[in-house]
């Protein structure tokens, strides 16, 4: 039995069966595109992290959900609070869906706005 795990072991701290990806994302990154996705907080990860790619594309895609979900809300608005409620319920679930793989390190794309929020250019 100590032989099978020490082949486990022998595995695990090989470093050629290690992956070291070159540009890692840091906790600090994965944790402010996440807050980005949280209404007007959009503009932290666009402001603070400038040289991040991964911030820039969450910051932008969480700038383009927000206006996209304000301007729905600006024109439903007086026009039935069952529109309004749905715009809000899907503006939460997108947003609650771009935290979560931004906080997992993931680039998520949304259909349409991260196409909108590629062409944003600071």
């Amino acid at each position: 039995m100590s032989k099978i795990f020490r082949i486990f072991k022998m595995t695990e701290e090989n470093p050629a069966t290690k992956k070291v990806e070159k540009n890692e994302i840091s906790k600090n990154e994965k944790m402010l595109a996440a807050v980005g996705y949280f209404s007007f907080f959009c503009v932290l990860p666009i402001i603070l992290k400038r040289d991040s790619k991964f911030c820039q594309f969450h910051g932008k895609q969480a700038l383009v959900l927000t206006i996209i979900a304000l301007l729905f809300s600006w024109t439903s608005w007086g026009g039935g609070g069952i529109l309004e409620i749905l715009i809000k319920i899907i503006y939460v679930a997108a947003g609650a869906t771009g935290a979560a793989n931004a906080f997992s390190g993931k680039i998520f794309s949304f259909p349409f706005i991260s196409e909108m929020a590629k062409k944003i250019q600071f």
